[in-house]
């Protein structure tokens, strides 16, 4: 009797220890989220090309269709479901700016949440360890270590559909999982990897993976032979349900993408293909980069490799290393993502993790059997290096991260302003505007003029039909991976404005692509916008017929060799070291560039002067500056850059007369929008 009693006793003081273990995990989980949710206030920001999604989302709302140009149906997105979703707030005339961030926000978290689901499955159906005090630590480290990634907590909070398409992809590992043996249909793995599929073209490999697997594993438990196990598996009712839920809604997906769109892939696919060895080159970097940062260069993945060995040959482990292996060939294959900070390796980033986990339970299995070790020690251990490896991860980056959030903050700003500019200029003159974009994000979502994306992203035409100069297509120094353009295009349509991504100069292919034509001079000027006193804004404006024959014959008569590109901008590179440091090192190197490149400029191209007229005026040496001002004013009576210039120099001198020269240079041409005056005195 007594003998019962005790064991009742230690039974019910085994649950009440469980119970107390399990409080204290859910506390970690909740402080972990807590840290999480304010390194999301760290990084805040959206990132412009979330508003490509916005724009699609306003016309859709609107009734104009589901398109980024009122009567133009190219598939400019790649996050169907996302811009679905994010249609019912829009609906209901909430900002999207403000709740697509917040919805990011959300499914980053609830990642967290599944990402315990999975660690907290594979590391307790194992029996690495007891369920005690660490076992239960266990399971947090693959969270901790996420929330700490600099990266993912910049993605979750952008607006855009990365932490959705993670979270519906961690979900359906977690119920494939979970449903391993059960004998019945999974409803929900196929579901999720459906929606996944919709939010991303990636969630088609990640199910035809996930169904091999299955199907591997039906072959080998049944221990048929290859083909009529291979049959069997196929064509069984249950793998025929989990087929349908996932094929039925991608398929009815792709054959409204065909009669809509047209093409079975989102246009971006046409425009950003790189399956090149030049972008596998570019792939491999991309994954070292993300090795350094987050891995210590590699040597974390290694762990599971070597401690997880015969684990990996399991259910569980098999399919977790055939989809990191294969997402990993892919991003390398495809050359990484054109925007910076790892965004196409997040996917796989809790696996790693949750592996990496693993392999520190079996570890941890091992050493407790040799009673050398105390187990103490060895728990200490693992937590310290856990925590370390989560400060590292958040600290490596955390001022690139900084900057790079501040940096999109001002460039949505920027063009926000911009369109905001060009919405005005369209009202005073009661006609909806063409405008050509490189970066067309939040400009396009804030203007409700035809913008055309000259990077072909919502662009069918320049998708698939990119024109090649080869001076400027194998550029290698061009940083822009947006390689296709098509600048007879773009200037057939007769923009009413072009929008360079760094103002003046050109920088990406297609912008580079404009100055090798003599149309795009014929045609096109810098326009000067005033705003307020001190703040102007320059675009390239069509020019009026009168504003044409000023240069006509001059630009007729020249030559254009496309190599003066690469030199230009070369140029305004150094002027911009120069003004940061001021140094005669840099302006030497300035000065010798513009010496040595001079000649290859067409002969009515002023900017270079411009250029060096600005060094000048840095340097205080006024005089010479005034020399190469009117230099380029001489070679381009429309070039407002150096009238501006000139006025600067004039005001130092104190020489109100030329000042009101240029003045009227500038309303003699129409160089300016009215307020022009105003703004200068």
């Amino acid at each position: 009797m007594s003998q019962r009693k005790s064991k009742s006793k230690d039974k019910t003081k085994s649950v009440q220890v469980t119970h107390s273990l399990a409080r204290i995990q859910y506390l970690f989980l909740g402080v972990i989220v807590v840290f999480f949710i304010w390194s999301l206030t760290q990084v805040a920001h959206v990132q412009d090309d979330a508003f490509i999604t916005f724009r699609y989302v306003k016309n859709f709302v609107a009734g104009n269709g589901l398109v980024f140009n009122i009567g133009e149906r190219v598939e400019g997105y790649t996050n169907f479901l996302w811009a679905i979703l994010l249609s019912i707030p829009a609906l209901l005339q909430v900002d999207l700016a403000v709740i697509a961030p917040l919805l990011s926000s959300l499914f980053g978290i609830l990642t967290l949440f599944a990402t315990y689901g999975i660690a907290s499955r594979l590391i307790e159906s194992h029996g690495e360890t007891d369920k005690e005090f660490f076992n239960n630590m266990l399971k947090l480290f693959p969270i901790l270590l996420l929330a700490s990634t600099g990266a993912y907590a910049y993605w979750t909070v952008s607006g855009m559909e990365t932490t959705f398409f993670i979270f519906l992809v961690m979900c359906a590992l977690y119920f494939y999982f979970r449903n391993n043996n059960s004998g019945e249909v999974n409803y929900y793995t196929p579901a999720f990897l459906a929606l996944a599929a919709l939010t991303r073209p990636e969630g088609m490999y990640f199910f035809g993976v996930i169904y091999l697997h299955k199907l591997f594993h039906e072959l080998k438990n049944e221990k048929q032979s290859a083909t009529r196990a291979g049959i069997k598996g196929l064509l069984t009712r249950d793998n025929g349900i989990e087929l349908s839920i996932f094929l039925v809604p991608v398929l009815l997906h792709l054959i409204f993408k065909l009669f809509y769109y047209g093409y079975p892939f989102p246009n971006t696919f046409y425009a950003k293909s790189n399956i090149t060895m030049a972008g596998f080159s570019t792939g491999v970097t991309y994954a070292f980069s993300f090795l350094k940062s987050y891995f210590l260069y590699g040597a974390v993945i290694l762990v599971p490799l070597i401690v997880l060995r015969r684990w990996l040959l399991s259910f569980e482990g098999s399919l977790l290393c055939v989809l990191i292996a294969f997402h990993s060939c892919y991003v390398v294959i495809v050359g990484g993502d054109v925007l910076p900070l790892h965004r196409f390796w997040l996917p796989i980033l809790p696996l790693l993790y949750i592996l990496f986990s693993k392999s520190l339970a079996e570890l941890y299995k091992v050493l407790n059997t040799n009673k050398r070790f105390s187990p103490g020690i060895i728990q200490a251990i693992a937590a310290l290096f856990v925590i370390g490896l989560s400060f590292y991860n958040y600290t490596v980056n955390e001022s690139y991260i900084g900057n790079l959030k501040q940096k999109e903050i001002n460039l949505v700003e920027q063009l926000k302003n911009r369109a905001e500019v060009l919405n005005d200029l369209q009202i005073r003159q009661k006609r909806k505007f063409t405008v050509a974009v490189s970066t067309i994000g939040a400009l396009s979502y804030y203007s409700d003029a035809t913008v055309i994306d000259m990077l072909g992203l919502t662009d069918a035409y320049i998708a698939h039909h990119p024109e090649t100069i080869p001076e400027i297509s194998n550029d290698s120094s061009n940083p822009w991976k947006e390689k296709k353009y098509n600048s007879d295009y773009v200037l057939g349509r007769k923009p009413d404005y072009i929008v360079m991504a760094t103002i003046v100069k050109p920088s990406s292919f297609a912008e580079r692509a404009l100055f090798t034509k003599k149309e795009f001079f014929y045609n096109y000027y810098i326009q000067f916008v005033p705003i307020a006193q001190d703040r102007r804004y320059f675009f390239y404006a069509r020019k009026s017929s009168a504003q044409v024959e000023i240069s006509a014959k001059k630009i007729a008569d020249a030559e254009i060799s496309p190599r003066y590109v690469k030199s230009y901008v070369q140029l305004s590179e150094y002027l911009s070291d120069f003004l940061v440091s001021n140094t005669p090192a840099n302006f030497n190197k300035l000065l010798d560039t513009f010496e040595k490149t001079n000649e290859l400029y067409p002969s009515f191209f002023p900017d270079q002067y411009r250029i060096l007229a600005d060094a000048y005026y840095a340097k205080d040496d006024i005089n010479t500056s005034i020399i190469y001002y009117s230099k380029s004013v001489s070679v381009d009576s429309v070039n407002v850059l150096g009238y501006l210039g000139l006025i600067s120099c004039y005001q130092v001198q104190k020489n109100q007369d030329k000042v009101n020269e240029c003045i009227k240079k500038i309303k003699q041409f129409s160089l300016a929008d009215s307020g022009l005056i105003e703004d200068l005195r």
